[in-house]
């Protein structure tokens, strides 16, 4: 499984200094590095309540990506690792939606397309394509 940690919206939703990587159907990804979890980290040291508060932590993430929001289209941050999949889908500075899937073996009882990073790119306006989930259509998962 490919691990990853970034932001997906279109380029006219997330735009500015970060690496923004071209995907398919139009879309842009902004990757969350180390040092943005650095900074979150350190966040998180000073401020514990953040981690209750998923509008602060996105902002958090939209900042470590090195990019803005811009208001009026939707975007999703995705987490992907060996265990587990997680997303966040905001618009503008508010959270819409939020998703996590486990990988332990029961994600077998849930069809793949409600997993969580396919369910957020879903909300964010991607279409599967060729008989394939909305992650793999951009290269994702």
């Amino acid at each position: 499984m490919t691990e990853l940690t970034a932001l997906v919206g279109r380029p006219d939703v997330l735009r500015g200094g970060g690496s923004l990587v071209p995907l398919g159907q139009g879309y842009v990804l902004a990757p969350v590095g180390e040092e943005a979890w650095d900074e979150i980290g350190a966040a998180l040291a000073d401020d514990p309540a953040l981690a209750g508060d998923l509008t602060r932590f996105l902002a958090l993430l939209v900042r470590g990506a090195g990019v803005r929001v811009e208001t009026g289209g939707r975007f999703a941050y995705l987490e992907i690792d060996e265990g587990k999949q997680s997303a966040i889908v905001g618009a503008g500075g508010a959270v819409v939606d939020a998703y996590a899937t486990e990988l332990d073996g029961s994600e077998a009882l849930v069809p793949r397309s409600d997993w969580a990073v396919n369910r957020a790119l879903r909300d964010i306006g991607v279409t599967a394509t060729d008989g394939t989930d909305e992650g793999a259509t951009l290269g994702l998962t």
